[in-house]
């Protein structure tokens, strides 16, 4: 009887997050296999991440090299690094094969399990703290709609998927109450299905970790008893931990390197400082707030540190905040029935998270305190947004929500149903957000380039690498049936390369973009209007057809057999009149990719001028082990010119010099402080025939 009186508690649960999910993401439910949640960004990125997984036949955890992006080179797979995500990717792979190919829809079924299975989750907790169903109700509306949890639904599909936190902590609490199977089992079970949700989970996981055996130890030590009970919780729960993340460890060693390729984006230490948690946006409304969130914005805005807002909404909500504090009070004054361990827990729950999640220094009334996040960024760099710890902040918050508003609800049932559907809506208008919905239905333009013929495109404004633009171009991908040009990932070959594409105006612009064989320009017209900028003509192309704000070009320019461009060690390109764009080296060495377009090798000379600073160097170039040249550069222009032969594909040149490295200023007498070995000016590639002679049939492709 017991057992079907709580059913429909589970049910009415169930129906009200499903229907607070399609009402937070509304129009999505209405067309969800073409709308997304959220606009042009990460969510896109993930969609397109699965399209091409489907495109290359590979499952998450492939590091195959992807030829839609960044054509030609292509750009690897983030297999490496999909592990610790598994239990998102790989369903979402799966659910893509059973809609048909339909990713958007795919990737918004596994969003809206997301947005129900959380509060869900959080109200199997609160009601194993409270018991009724509006207190846990509110406390899983609270967990699960947090302006930050919604703001990561844009786009961060992992942090969408919080229940494991809400079922480790209730396993935890059954630990503590005697009942030890079923406990561990539950605990077991979370610390599987986090770690391998996300890798910040892992930290997540620590830091729930130290606050329970905080909150345990300390209640034993003020009760003075049960402290070698607290010792054995905690060796068994670090003896799960580390069993269940040994795989990913395993991982970790075994492909160090591709993952630090793959998350090489992460730039280091000063994102401490960009995204952690400032005092005040744990409390100030966030800026999607629908009544005051035209006074808070402004506030926000200026105080952003370097972060955005898909991070920093860390507002808590004020009604939520209030029946936290009801929690406190109660277990303050021993009201009975009140369960002073889970306060306390609570509250430990929310000091480490908010202590972990701040900058790695705050300086209140001028004292310097340093703070978790540097220690921890030294062991493990790829952690870098400690602002997500509000995880650990909301878990602590939810049985406080519970247990406070199961203070302040009135006895009788129609009374409590009222009050609670009362603080329901004011939580409601306290959280709602009103982002923005993506609709992915194809623009004219890609479809008429997917009926063409063969070659990759490239589109203006030429994108940066993780650029909005970028996300928008490389979502199209499918549509337009051609590869990408960009897409590289940052200091890469093509990152360097495609900086000198960047006006399809310029001479050189279309000689290197039909080497690299690129046949179609599309330029976004009404991206540079609003920038207040003209429009490019693309030299060396003619325009197919215009579609409103965007334009087709075909390019015309003749093919060169092969190509040479500079590495990512070379910087500060200095263009001048359509002269060679000089390059400056920085360190003792640095590549250049040689690209051959044909099938079978093709002997070039490659000619290369050189400035050298100050001193004579001693400069070698090397394909490989083999040295192609090794001259004396004296301080003065000097050519270097060798012969090659060009295998089909890319392949690398490397050029050192030993000498020390000199300081622009030093040698010109300003204050440039950039610090050179020497300065390259113009590379050419001319065809060689088999004797070594040039070719005079074939072009010269120069590199400016």
């Amino acid at each position: 009887m017991t057992r079907l009186r709580t059913i429909p508690a589970w049910l009415a649960a169930t129906l009200l997050y499903a229907a607070s999910a399609v009402a937070m993401t509304w129009p999505v439910a209405r067309a969800p296999w073409r709308m997304l949640y959220g606009d042009i960004g990460d969510g896109t990125g993930v969609v397109v991440l699965i399209r091409n997984r489907r495109a290359l036949d590979v499952g998450p955890l492939s590091s195959a090299v992807n030829h839609l992006e960044n054509a030609p080179f292509g750009v690897p797979l983030s297999g490496a690094s999909s592990l610790p995500q598994i239990v998102v990717e790989w369903p979402l792979q799966l659910l893509v094969g059973l809609t048909a190919g339909n990713e958007v829809l795919a990737y918004n079924i596994v969003l809206f399990v997301g947005l129900v299975a959380s509060p869900l989750a959080a109200f199997v907790l609160a009601r194993h703290v409270t018991g009724g169903f509006w207190a846990p109700a509110l406390a899983g509306f609270v967990f699960g709609f947090l302006p930050w949890h919604m703001a990561k639904a844009t786009g961060h599909l992992v942090f969408v998927h919080l229940e494991a936190f809400p079922v480790l902590l209730l396993g935890l609490l059954l630990v503590r109450e005697g009942r030890r199977r079923r406990g561990w089992i539950l605990v077991a079970t979370a610390l599987l299905v986090a770690a391998y949700t996300s890798t910040y989970f892992t930290l997540v996981i620590a830091a729930v970790g130290v606050a329970f055996v905080a909150a345990d130890l300390g209640t034993a030590l003020l009760a003075r008893s049960g402290v070698r009970d607290v010792v054995l919780r905690a060796a068994v729960l670090l003896g799960i931990a580390v069993t269940v993340h040994l795989p990913q460890a395993l991982w970790l060693i075994a492909r160090r390197s591709t993952i630090d390729a793959e998350l090489s984006a992460s730039r280091g230490s000063v994102d401490l400082v960009f995204y952690s948690a400032r005092w005040w946006e744990w409390f100030v409304p966030h800026s999607q707030h629908l009544l005051v969130g035209g006074w808070t914005r402004p506030f926000l805005e200026r105080h952003i540190h370097g972060s955005n807002f898909g991070e920093s909404s860390l507002y808590l909500g004020l009604v939520a905040l209030g029946l936290a504090g009801v929690a406190v009070v109660t277990a303050i004054r021993r009201r009975p029935g009140t369960p002073g361990f889970v306060v306390v827990l609570g509250v430990t729950l929310m000091v480490v998270g908010a202590i972990v999640a701040s900058p790695p220094e705050i300086t209140p009334f001028g004292v310097h305190i340093p703070m978790p996040a540097t220690p921890i960024h030294d062991l493990f760099p790829h952690w870098r947004v400690y602002a997500r710890l509000l995880v650990v902040v909301a878990l602590g918050l939810t049985p406080l929500v519970a247990i406070g508003a199961k203070a302040v609800l009135p006895g009788t049932p129609r009374a409590a149903a009222a009050v609670a559907l009362a603080l329901g809506a004011a939580m409601w208008v306290d959280y709602a957000p009103s982002h923005p919905v993506l609709d992915t239905r194809t623009p004219p333009v890609y479809t008429y380039l997917s009926t063409l013929g063969p070659g990759s495109r490239v589109e203006y404004p030429l994108p940066t690498a993780y650029s909005v633009e970028q996300a928008a171009y490389t979502f199209r991908t499918e549509a337009a049936g051609r590869p990408l040009l960009t897409g590289a990932l940052p200091f890469s070959w093509g990152d360097t390369l495609h900086r000198r594409l960047v006006d399809p105006g310029r001479p050189w612009v279309a000689p290197i973009l039909a080497e690299l064989g690129v046949r179609w320009i599309v330029v976004h017209g009404d991206a540079y209007a609003r920038a207040g900028v003209t429009p490019p003509v693309p030299r060396g192309a003619s325009l197919v057809k215009r579609f409103g704000g965007d334009s087709l070009w075909k390019v015309d320019v003749r093919t060169p057999p092969v190509g040479t461009y500079p590495g990512p060690e070379f910087a500060g390109l200095e263009p001048g009149n359509g002269a060679p764009s000089y390059q400056w080296l920085f360190g003792d060495h640095g590549r250049f990719v040689v690209w051959n377009n044909r099938e079978r090798d093709v002997p070039v000379i490659v000619r290369m001028e050189v400035i050298s600073f100050a001193i004579d160097r001693h400069v070698t170039v090397r394909a490989g082990d083999r040295v192609l040249t090794r001259v004396v550069v004296p301080a003065s222009p000097s050519r270097i010119t060798f012969r090659y032969t060009a295998p089909p594909g890319m392949s690398e040149l490397g050029v050192e010099s030993h000498e020390p490295a000199q300081r622009v200023g030093d040698v010109l007498g300003n204050g440039d402080a950039r610090v050179v070995s020497f300065q390259v000016g113009a590379i050419t590639t001319t065809s060689a025939t088999p004797d070594g002679s040039p070719d005079r049939r074939n072009p010269v492709l120069t590199v400016r």
